[in-house]
């Protein structure tokens, strides 16, 4: 592990994958076994796109998240070595947040009318915020066990799930599509929303420092930040 800056990066590239690689989504995902924290855990890696920025967003996003007591996947800064030109590798890691025996449902496979044929799942038309909401609600969908302080008024997972989408304005997130959502079923206390995770697509990551620049100090209305974020 190193300490470059504020926040550790995991050195994981001497470390074993189990094999399995997780299937949804389109970047390199695999499981492994680390010890983080004195802890042995089964660990997630995704690797982030060279040049995205997708590593800091889902870093930053976390952060904010904990800023508003908002459930959410825990990730940190991985380094998997070097790639075959030497180039160093680096990716984020997230814990898994399942326990034993539960089982995660994504949000396209909640959703009634779903069509599973991948070919299709833009032209999803039930996958609108009334049809998530509904699903929440006919599956009887509670929020997380003990992660929000009782001063929010949050009784069911369709509440927290709206709060999901205020966090996805807040952050630029543009990548809530129906994968990247889901409920975990639980053997002994029913269903509740799964924490909010993948928000690689946020905070405007994939903008160059010259963009960004460029944005704040120009005059053109129709170009500035605040251009950006009504996009």
């Amino acid at each position: 592990m190193s300490n470059q800056g504020k926040y550790p990066i995991y050195d994981i590239s001497e470390v074993d994958s189990s094999g399995a690689v997780e299937s949804m989504g389109n970047k390199l995902k695999e499981w492994i076994t680390y010890t983080l924290d004195g802890k042995e855990l089964r660990i997630l890696f995704k690797e982030g796109r060279p040049g995205t920025g997708e590593n800091w967003a889902e870093k930053v996003t976390g952060e904010l998240a904990d800023l508003i007591d908002l459930p959410h996947a825990d990730y940190d800064f991985g380094y998997l070595g070097k790639d075959k030109l030497g180039r160093n590798q680096y990716c984020v890691i997230c814990p898994k947040f399942l326990e034993e025996r539960d089982a995660l449902i994504p949000g396209n496979q909640l959703i009634e009318g779903f069509d599973f044929d991948k070919r299709k799942k833009f032209k999803n038309p039930t996958y609108t915020i009334d049809g998530v909401l509904n699903a929440l609600q006919k599956n009887n969908v509670h929020p997380p066990f003990k992660t929000l302080d009782q001063q929010y008024i949050i009784v069911e997972g369709s509440d927290l799930f709206i709060g999901y989408l205020c966090f996805d304005a807040w952050v630029g997130n543009t990548d809530r599509h129906d994968e990247n959502w889901a409920i975990i079923t639980k053997v002994d206390n029913g269903n509740i929303l799964a924490p909010t995770f993948d928000h690689a697509s946020s905070l405007g990551r994939n903008e160059s420092d010259e963009s960004r620049m460029k944005r704040m100090i120009t005059k053109d209305q129709g170009y500035n930040v605040q251009a950006y974020v009504r996009l």
